[in-house]
This record gives C-alpha cells, sequence and structure tokens, in this order.
C-alpha cells in the first residue's frame, strides 16, 4: 500500500501579460512538486473573471506595467479575503496581505557553487 499526500489545496496561475510562457510554466511545476493541484491560464488575459472562482490561491502574472483596472481588480480580490494572493512580475514576487506560505529549504540542503575540475568540466548540486 502507498501513502499519499493530501493536496496542498488548488491554485489557478494566470497571466495579466506574458513574456515567455515558460517561466509561467516553471512556476506552475513548483507548485505542483509542492502538492497544490494548479489550474494555469497559459495565455495573456488582459481581465480574467477572477472573484469568481473557487481556487485557494491565485498567482497573477505580469510582465507589463499593470493598467488601473488590473489594480483595482487586485485591490478587490485582496478585500475579499476568499484566497491567499500572489503577483508576480516577471523574478520579482510582491506577496499581498493574504499570502501563500512560502517553503524554506531544508536547513540539511546547502548551495554549493560549481567546481571546475582539472579535466574542465563543471560539477554542481547541493551538499549532503
Amino acid at each position: 500500500s502507498s501513502v499519499r499526500k493530501a493536496p496542498a489545496g488548488t491554485m489557478l496561475i494566470a497571466a495579466f501579460s506574458l513574456n515567455d510562457p515558460i517561466e509561467l510554466w516553471l512556476e506552475t511545476i513548483k507548485y505542483c512538486s509542492e502538492g497544490m493541484r494548479v489550474e494555469v491560464i497559459p495565455w495573456q488575459a488582459p481581465m480574467p473573471d477572477l472573484l469568481s472562482t473557487s481556487f485557494e490561491h491565485i498567482v497573477l502574472w505580469h510582465d507589463e506595467t499593470l493598467t488601473p483596472a488590473q489594480e483595482n481588480l487586485i485591490q478587490a480580490l485582496k478585500e475579499s479575503g476568499k484566497f491567499s494572493l500572489h503577483v508576480k512580475n516577471g523574478s520579482c514576487l510582491t506577496l499581498l496581505p493574504a499570502v501563500y506560505r512560502q517553503h524554506e529549504m531544508p536547513e540539511s540542503m546547502q548551495h554549493v557553487a560549481p567546481q571546475i575540475h582539472a579535466n574542465g568540466y563543471e560539477k554542481s548540486g547541493t551538499a549532503r
């Protein structure tokens, strides 16, 4: 018999503006690996109807400056208190008052800088 972890919750990842869809899919993989059940709107959605969703967590991606209407929507989402909300601008993460818990790297895992060996190849990894 196998032991299954209970899902961490439901999440929607939507893009107001998107320059590189790969970053959006990498974000999706990250949350799926944490046990989230994730749905993605993988195309630019200028004004998705988010107040009527049943998701517990929402990540809004934007690579361009938010419009006043988008800022108003984000404010309405924050005030609704229905779910946690992240607004992600490219590689920067803006955490709003209701925030999805960020997972810390276990202390047993440490970053190890890449090492160049005598024969020229590069080796990287984590300390064990």
